[in-house]
C-alpha cells in the first residue's frame, strides 16, 4: 500500500507564514531576540496568543523552525557538489553566512544561544564528517567547533569581509584533513 502525502492545511500555513514573517520583520527592526515577546510577535501577525501556541511551544521554538530552513537551505546548496573538491563547498558556506549574516546574528547575540550554537555544531558535523580523513572524535570535534567559530566571527564582525582570503586561508587549515582534495 503506497502512503499518501497529507498537504499542510492552508489555513495552517497562513497563520505559520504570518507569524514567521512577523518574527522577521521584528528583527530586521533590529530588535534582539531577547527584547521580541510573543505578544509583539502576535500583535505583528494580528493574531492571538492561544493561535500562536498552538503552533509553537515558545518563540525559541520558532526560532528553530528559521533556523531549520536557512540550513536545510545551505544543506541542499551543497548536495549535489562535486565531494572531491570541499574548497566549493567552503566558499559556499562563507558567501551564505555573510548574505544571511543579520539572521544569525540575532542568533549569536541571543543571551539562549547555546541550543542554537549546539544545533549548528551538529549540522556542521553531519555535513562534514563525511568527507573527513580522521574519524577521530577528538580531531572531528575540533574541526567542526574551529568552522564554527570562523562562521561565528564573519557573522559578527561588522564591516566587510575578503571572503578571497578567507577562502584560501580556511583551505590552507582544513585541507591535509579532507578526502580527495584538490
Amino acid at each position: 500500500m503506497e502512503a499518501v502525502v497529507k498537504k499542510p492545511d492552508r489555513r495552517i500555513q497562513k497563520t505559520k507564514n504570518a507569524i514567521q514573517s512577523s518574527l522577521k520583520e521584528l528583527l530586521l527592526e533590529n530588535k534582539n531576540l531577547d527584547q521580541i515577546s510573543v505578544k509583539m510577535i502576535c500583535d505583528r501577525a494580528n493574531i492571538g496568543r492561544k493561535t500562536f501556541y498552538s503552533h509553537y511551544s515558545d518563540k525559541f521554538a520558532l526560532m528553530d523552525e528559521f533556523m531549520d530552513s536557512y540550513l536545510n537551505e545551505l544543506k541542499l546548496t551543497c548536495q549535489n557538489l562535486n565531494e572531491e573538491n570541499f574548497h566549493n563547498k567552503i566558499e559556499i558556506w562563507i558567501k551564505f553566512f555573510i548574505k544571511n549574516r543579520d539572521f544569525f546574528r540575532k542568533l549569536f547575540e541571543s543571551n539562549d544561544s547555546y541550543q542554537f550554537r549546539e544545533k549548528f555544531n551538529h549540522f556542521t558535523k553531519e555535513q562534514l564528517l563525511f568527507e573527513l580523513r580522521d574519524s577521530n572524535k577528538l580531531t572531528v570535534d575540533f574541526l567542526c567547533y574551529g568552522i564554527d567559530g570562523i562562521i561565528e566571527h564573519i557573522v559578527l564582525k561588522d564591516g566587510s569581509i575578503n571572503e578571497e582570503k578567507l577562502l584560501k586561508e580556511i583551505s590552507q587549515i582544513l585541507n591535509p584533513y579532507f578526502i580527495n582534495n584538490k
